[in-house]
């Protein structure tokens, strides 16, 4: 009877269905206005799929030399988990599953995957966790997920020459374009009432689709992050999130759920009111 063979890791990982873990991250061009979403494995789940089949599945940072200037030169002063450069910073992680390594390399970029020339540590530490998930892809774990990552992302970074056509007319066309404004969609409450976007409802949690009028009334009872999100979210009108969410602050809609809000809320003063007072009768009837 013949040993059945083992599966090889690339196998095992690659025949993990990720689609249903993935989110969703909305991304407007500035250029068309058009908004399109990636799609993004998170770390934790990633790692925990990884882990489960392999548990002693382990990964490493690399360590860069971190050199100083002295007044004699330089001299070399530990190292760094990560290495910038004049044209960005970027960091390196491994991967090691049953002893076989899948390093990758990734630097930190801002939201528009432009680079970040100087990054803090929270930046820093959130591209080495997407680095890993990198590294795992190598390995198998949703390779299919970055597909295509190494074509241009925008029509900016596809270099053309220009013609002379269009270099005699770029005054003309920058002038246009300082005067143009964002080309509103008005929409009505009801589609107002539907408008689904992606949001984070804490630190710790990942990001969600969540309809506009819940958000709206979570920031009416006070919820801080949700009043921080909407007042970051209405001043991008270059982005149709942006301009719904003012339209939304706008409508009557939102007039109705802050009326309702301070109802709810002036009910329970009153109710409050009610309970201490009939405290203070049974205290001084007690005495």
């Amino acid at each position: 009877m013949t040993e059945k063979k083992k599966k090889s890791i690339y196998e095992t990982l690659s025949q993990i269905d990720v689609s249903k873990l993935l989110e969703h991250i909305p991304r407007t061009s500035k250029k068309t206005g058009k908004t399109v979403y990636l799609d993004y494995l998170s770390w934790p789940k990633a790692w925990g799929l990884v882990k489960a089949i392999y548990p002693d599945a382990d990964y490493k940072i690399r360590e860069y030399e971190n050199w100083v200037k002295t007044p004699t030169g330089f001299q070399q002063a530990g190292t760094l988990d990560y290495r910038k450069t004049s044209v960005g910073c970027e960091v390196e992680v491994t991967a090691i599953i049953e002893g076989h390594e899948y390093t990758q390399k990734l630097y930190v970029m801002d939201r528009f995957n432009k680079p970040v020339m100087n990054p803090n540590i929270k930046d820093i530490n959130k591209t080495q966790m997407r680095c890993l998930v990198k590294a795992l892809a190598l390995a198998g774990l949703g390779l299919d997920v970055y597909a295509g990552e190494d074509l241009p992302s925008t029509e900016e970074e596809t270099t053309k020459k220009p013609s002379k056509q269009s270099q005699t007319s770029k005054p003309t066309q920058k002038k246009q374009q300082s005067k143009a404004k964002p080309n509103y969609k008005q929409l009505t409450d009801k589609q107002l009432q539907e408008y689904t976007v992606m949001y984070r409802p804490d630190a710790d949690s990942e990001l969600m689709e969540f309809k506009l009028s819940t958000i709206y009334t979570l920031a009416m009872s006070g919820d801080e992050m949700a009043q921080s999100w909407l007042h970051t979210m209405i001043k991008k009108l270059n982005m149709p999130e942006g301009q719904a969410t003012a339209q939304f602050c706008k409508s009557k809609y939102a007039a109705q759920i802050k009326n309702e809000i301070e109802k709810k809320k002036a009910v329970e003063v009153i109710k409050e009111a009610a309970e201490k007072s009939k405290e203070e009768k049974t205290e001084k009837a007690e005495a």
